[in-house]
This record gives C-alpha cells, sequence and structure tokens, in this order.
C-alpha cells in the first residue's frame, strides 16, 4: 500500500473518533443540563454540587393583587359583567387609481329593432361590438345616434363621436378597387 493511502485511512479513522466523542458529549448535555451549566459556572469554587443545583433554578414570583384589580372590578359570574370598550379601528379608504377612458367611436349600426356601436378600446386595442344598454368592463353604452355614441362610466358621461375623414373636395374618399387593372 501507498504510504499516502494508509494516512488518508488513519485520518478517516481520526475523524470518526472526534466525531463519537463530540456526539457523546451532546448527549451527555442533553441528559443532565443543570450539572453541565453548574459546572460551567462554578469551575473556580467547586464548592458542592447543590448549590449549583440551586443556582441553577429559577424562583417563582408571583404577581401583586394589583395586576389582578380587573378582574376584581368585573368577576366573571356576575350579571352586567361586559368586556372592556375596544378601541376603534381608523379604516382608511384605498386610493383606487382611476385609468382614463380612452374609447374611439369606428362605427355605428342602427336597425329598427336594435342600435349598436363599434367601439375600440385604445387601452388593448380590441374592437367592441356594443349594443344600447349594454356594459362593458366598468363603462355602460347609453345612447347611439348616427354619429356619436354616450358612454357612462361611475355616474360620469363621455360622447364618443364618429370622426369621418373627407378628402379636400368635401366628400367621402374613393373606394379603390382591390384589384389592379393589370390583374384583368
Amino acid at each position: 500500500m501507498s504510504p499516502w493511502k494508509t494516512f488518508f485511512n488513519f485520518l478517516t479513522l481520526l475523524l470518526l473518533i472526534v466525531i463519537g466523542l463530540a456526539s457523546a458529549m451532546i448527549v451527555y448535555q442533553w441528559r443532565n443540563p443543570a450539572e453541565v451549566e453548574a459546572s460551567e459556572n462554578h469551575q473556580l469554587n467547586p464548592a458542592s454540587k447543590q448549590t449549583a443545583k440551586k443556582a441553577s433554578l429559577t424562583r417563582f414570583n408571583p404577581p401583586s393583587v394589583t395586576v389582578y384589580q380587573e378582574i376584581m372590578d368585573r368577576p366573571l359570574f356576575r350579571e352586567g359583567r361586559v368586556p372592556p370598550a375596544e378601541p376603534e379601528k381608523v379604516v382608511s379608504k384605498p386610493v383606487v387609481r382611476q385609468t382614463p377612458l380612452k374609447l374611439r367611436l369606428e362605427g355605428v349600426v342602427i336597425t329598427p329593432k336594435n342600435r349598436v356601436a363599434v367601439i375600440r378600446d385604445l387601452n388593448t386595442n380590441r374592437l367592441l361590438r356594443v349594443a344600447q344598454g349594454m356594459s362593458q368592463n366598468d363603462w355602460k353604452l347609453e345612447s347611439v345616434d348616427h354619429s356619436t355614441a354616450t358612454v357612462v362610466r361611475r355616474g360620469k358621461k363621455h360622447n364618443l363621436e364618429l370622426k369621418v375623414e373627407k378628402d379636400k373636395k368635401g366628400s367621402l374618399p374613393k373606394k379603390r378597387p382591390s384589384f389592379r387593372p393589370s390583374n384583368k
């Protein structure tokens, strides 16, 4: 065998012995804590083990009668005994941050039976089809006209107007064909 191998075996054996001694010490201290503490406190003056045991024990000192005065004032089994008044808790209202209502009226559909507004939610960029009287998120569509829609949010009315782009002459833009003439 090489000298390194025996050296490591010797160190392993030594380590196991140290671990065993340490664990035995811990078990001994666990089972006899008063004796260990007393011997640690009185190592210089080993007068008697009984004095060390007495020093490690604490004496119970009962509180004075004035501590129990409330019990004397309000006995447990007496009619009319009431608990002390609880202090009022101050409840603060949480500040609700209201996000601005960002809606744009994209179109209006009016039929004899129904009125529908096509509204774009600019926060989420979603296109919503909302009939008159319907609610969406935290707002409600109150009324729909040919170019406006009224939205109510927490009691506050918002008017949305339909914006139609017009060309320079004042008429609606011409619809372009969806195909190129060369594709005929």
